[in-house]
């Protein structure tokens, strides 16, 4: 679920489909249905268009979920990147 999350947190501008989705987190397809529909469920995702059979979906900012994970993501990198400051060597 995480890499999932990971993929879709990173692309959060673009709608995919289930197929890209798959291969962009690099999971397999049977993993990634076994998991999507508590990402369903839980409004995580919305399905944003339909392109013949596939229906693509994007991460639903708008979901409270999804908003504390996206704080939380900034809050780590915000972390990350004060760290790599401190061990950087002055030149």
């Amino acid at each position: 679920m995480i890499k999932i999350l990971d993929f879709l947190i990173d692309n959060q501008e673009f709608d995919y489909c289930l197929t890209d989705i798959a291969q962009g987190a690099d999971i397999a397809w049977s993993t990634l249905h076994e998991y999507w529909p508590r990402f369903v469920q839980l409004g995580i995702v919305l399905q944003t268009r339909r392109i013949g059979r596939a229906e693509l979906y994007k991460l639903d900012i708008k979901n409270a979920l999804v908003k504390r994970v996206l704080e939380l993501d900034m809050f780590i990198s915000k972390q990350l990147a004060r760290e790599e400051r401190v061990l950087e060597v002055p030149a």
